[in-house]
Parts: structure tokens; sequence; C-alpha cells
């Protein structure tokens, strides 16, 4: 449960549960709109998988059984079964609810088939390699109509772990988490552009190493895809920059040095020098 269900998550559903416990106890419509009051639409990954649960009566069973542990077998085999939920996602979400319903800490014990080869056809493409409850879940390549590719780690049908993927000329190669880079990785585009570095939910965060097509290079700190923190931009046509960035610009304490020796450092507001 720990590495599906973000603590920030379950402490609003305690909170909805003290302040509004009919609501998770009730229909589909009326837990679909308070939760997005408490979310503030932030998890929509969890509060899809809950608001399937509340509307298969999973909340409602959890809160009232006098066996709970049997309920929450039910439960989960229901969610596997019905809605086509991977055991370890659906013993989190029974897990989740039975904590802050009941306060029971339990966690259940769920069973992934082993993975067998096989092949899954797609409107666009197909996958050969490992696959458990229908879906990829190992290792396998699938292959585009096109001639474009994933070939890695996959779970539950997204790549998860490690991967290679060639899209539209694109390619990247290393970590990943739900279908999006995350971790460590290496992307080269079609122009000649190359990153490599931290990743998280698909874009560049962290501490990277950044070549443009034109053979300019930005080595330092990433938030959010845009330079911003400390860093390095060494140009093209030699100049060197050097300090603070935010938004993808040059923005604090910084130092620019020119080929022929001239230097400004000081301020820089925006990418332009303001002074000392």
């Amino acid at each position: 449960m720990d590495n599906f269900m973000e603590q920030g998550f379950i402490d609003i559903l305690k909170q909805l549960v003290t302040e509004q416990v009919n609501a998770v106890l009730s229909d589909k419509k009326q837990f679909k709109s308070v939760l997005a009051d408490y979310t503030r639409n932030q998890y929509p990954k969890e509060s899809r998988f809950f608001i399937q649960a509340v509307e298969a009566g999973v909340a409602k069973a959890i809160k009232e059984a006098d066996d709970l542990p049997s309920c929450k077998k039910a439960k989960i085999h229901e969610l596997v079964e019905d809605y086509g939920l991977s055991p370890e996602v659906s013993a989190a979400i029974v897990d989740t609810l039975a904590l802050v319903l009941r306060g029971d800490t339990s966690k259940s014990v769920t069973v992934t088939p082993t993975p067998t080869k096989g092949k899954l056809e797609f409107d666009d493409g197909t996958y050969e390699g490992d696959v458990a409850n229908g879906k990829a879940n190992g290792k396998g390549k699938i292959t585009w109509s096109g001639g474009d590719f994933y070939e890695g780690d996959w779970v539950d049908g997204k790549k998860h772990g490690k991967g290679k993927y060639s899209l539209g000329g694109d390619f990247y190669e290393g970590d990943w988490q739900d279908d999006n880079e995350h971790g460590k990785g290496k992307k080269t585009w079609k122009d000649g552009a190359v990153y490599e570095g931290d990743w998280v939910r698909g874009l560049k965060h962290g501490k990277g190493k950044n070549t443009t097509r034109k053979g300019s290079v930005y080595e330092g700190d990433y938030v959010k895809g845009l330079e911003e923190g400390k860093g390095k931009w060494t140009f093209a046509d030699g100049k060197v920059y050097e300090g603070d960035w935010v938004h993808g610009r040059p923005n604090g304490k910084g130092k620019m040095t020119y080929p022929d020796g001239k230097v400004e450092e000081g301020n820089y507001k925006d990418g332009e020098f303001v002074g000392k």
C-alpha cells in the first residue's frame, strides 16, 4: 500500500471521513464531488480508483462488516474481477478504506499470477512478452505501426522499471514509472538535442545535462522541465553563464564570461544583466 498510496491522499481521506463520513458511504456522484473539493483536484489517479470503489459498494461494506478480513478479501476479488484492477491496487484501495473507516492496519496479501509469454494486439501496435492478468507484466516489447517501440519492464500494462522508447525519431533510455520517464534517463531528440539526468513524471527535474541542437550546453538544476536553481550554460558562441536560474532564464546572482574576456558579474533578471 505504501508504494501505491501517497500519505497526503490518505490524510485527506481521514479528514473527509471525520467530517463527512456519509459522503464516503453514499453514491458515486456525491463522493466524487466531495472528494474533488477536499483534494482540490490533486491525486487524480487515486481519486479515480476510490470513486470506482465507492461505486462498487466497497466503503459501505467495510464500514458495516462484522467479519472484516473476509469482507476485505471479497471486495479485493470484486475489484479485480469486475473492474479490471490489479490485485495489488485493489488491495491498496481496500486496505486504505479499512484504515480510514475502521482503524484497521492489517495488510491484505495478494498473489500476482506468474507471467507467461504471450502476444497482445492493439489498434495501433503489437505487444510480445510477459503477460499476467491480461496485461503486459514483466519484460516485453510493443511495436507500433510506424516502427516506433518500447522495450523493457512493464507493470499492469504500463511502462514501469527500465526501458527503451523510440517515438517519432526521439529516443529515451532509462527509468520509467506509470508510463512516464521517471528516475534516471537519457533522451535524444531527432534534431540532435540530448538531455541526460533526472526525470520526474516525464519532465526534467533534478540534476541534469542538456545539449541543444546548436551545441550549447547547460548543466545544473531543473524544476518541472525548466532550468531552475544553480546551473552553468556554455553557449555555442563561447559565452558562459554560471549562477542562479528561475523559470529557464538567468535570475539572481550570476556571472557571464564572454569570449573576449569581458565579465559581467552581479544581478540578473529574466536573462538580462542589471548590475552589481
